[in-house]
């Protein structure tokens, strides 16, 4: 009987054997993904070039109460009738980044729909007031600054006056304004106010309250009936509480149609007739 070694060496024609059997092996192996690949590749650049694949409708969904008229949404995305695109050929990642430019979305996804529709799913920015600073400029509660018109409903507002440090570097167009973000600590001092005033509260103005010096520091609060409060930065919210303790006797001394209230110095209110 004989005995082969592992170590002997072998007929060269079992090596090439072995060698066929692996190749044919990882040839069938890695053939039937790769030309599955290439086949979708194919028909992706078939559909890409097929009318039939072109855009015809887009459909909207809003978690919120406003809605973006459809005219407007469609050429935010730059959809055209005249120049049709395809939805294959269609980048839904750069056109949310391209809506996302505009300020007003908080969430936005956008997803193709076969065979020729898209969904827009969104959460616009909720305006909380209007910057006077700028014209056509709602700020939310992030302090987000964002257009108002043409995007939403017609509604009652507060506006709200910062001070123009914050803007300095910006230039006059309003368009680079959107999209940017009030500081933090401004805005826990404004959520802080509207938290604390009526709803009556008109207008809220910031403008001073980093003046030199300490006197001029100041919070302006316009009513609805025109009455003006001044207010002092740190203890705005007890001055309210003191100002509705006066609400009965307003009839006694409010004898003009608009008056300044000036409630900075602890428990003392100075009224006077606005001029």
């Amino acid at each position: 009987m004989k005995f082969f070694s592992l170590f002997e060496k072998q007929p060269k024609i079992q090596k090439k054997s072995v060698f066929l059997i692996l190749l044919v092996s990882i040839g069938i192996g890695t053939g039937a993904p790769l030309g599955a690949f290439y086949a979708w590749k194919f028909i992706e650049r078939y559909r890409r070039k097929d009318s039939a694949f072109n855009i015809r409708s887009v459909y909207q969904r809003s978690s919120g109460q406003d809605q973006l008229p459809m005219p407007y949404l469609e050429q935010m995305l730059g959809l055209c009738v005249d120049l049709p695109e395809n939805l294959y050929a269609f980048d839904a990642n750069a056109a949310r980044l391209q809506l996302l430019r505009y300020g007003i979305f908080k969430r936005i996804v956008i997803k193709k729909v076969k065979p020729h529709s898209l969904l827009i799913d969104y959460t616009l920015r909720k305006p909380i007031g209007m910057l006077s600073n700028f014209e056509n400029t709602a700020i939310d509660e992030e302090g987000i600054l964002f257009p108002f018109n043409p995007f939403y409903s017609p509604k009652e507002l507060p506006e709200v006056i910062f001070g123009e440090e914050l803007f300095s570097d910006l230039v006059p167009e309003a368009e680079c304004l959107w999209g940017r973000s009030i500081p933090k600590k401004r805005m826990e001092l404004l959520l802080s106010l509207f938290a604390a005033l009526p709803d009556s509260c008109k207008k809220i103005d910031l403008a001073k309250i980093d003046a030199p010096s300490y006197g001029q520091r100041e919070i302006v609060v316009c009513l609805s009936d025109q009455t003006l409060l001044r207010l002092s930065t740190k203890n705005f919210e007890e001055e309210l509480i003191n100002f509705a303790l006066l609400a009965d006797e307003k009839a006694l001394f409010f004898e003009k149609k608009s008056v300044i209230v000036d409630l900075r110095i602890p428990e003392v209110a100075y009224i006077m007739s606005a001029k």
